[in-house]
């Protein structure tokens, strides 16, 4: 596992909050935002090691499909989780916003949070959520030197 930014930090204690009353749905987007560092640094030619991709293809092949809130609401997680891996893959297109990519982790958290507590989590947490990101984000972008 990598070492998180301060910035990262926020939104882990944010998605604990969230997640409060429902551990399956916070160990679930820890392991899909731990699976897709791991994809990412793929694509992007960067070192992963050999724990990294074990614990990721471990999440993707048993832990997801037996993971009690994935099974409940998977109707609804992956067509997000879908549109945010097709979002992702445009964000590397010349002249689309770097934010895309982020989609994984923003807006699988707003179906979480909207599964969770519904509109009220919504309007209470995601605009937080988005600001962090959207913070993030730029970080990313200063230590990617600033590619997109």
């Amino acid at each position: 596992m990598y070492d998180p930014t301060p910035t990262q930090k926020q939104i882990w204690e944010l998605m604990q909050v969230i997640c409060e009353k429902e551990p399956k749905a916070l160990s679930f987007y820890e392991g899909l935002c731990d699976s897709v560092a791991t994809w990412d640094h793929i694509e992007d030619d960067e070192p992963i090691d050999k724990e990294g991709a074990s614990r990721a293809f471990h999440f993707l092949l048993v832990d997801a499909p037996l993971n009690e809130f994935f099974v409940k609401y998977r109707d609804s997680l992956v067509p997000v989780i879908m549109n945010a891996i097709s979002s992702w893959h445009f964000s590397n297109e010349e002249g689309t916003p770097k934010i895309k990519a982020y989609d994984i982790y923003t807006e699988v958290a707003c179906t979480i949070a909207l599964i969770l507590g519904g509109r009220q989590a919504v309007e209470q947490h995601i605009p937080v959520l988005r600001r962090i990101q959207w913070q993030n984000c730029q970080e990313d972008d200063l230590v990617d030197g600033g590619k997109k």
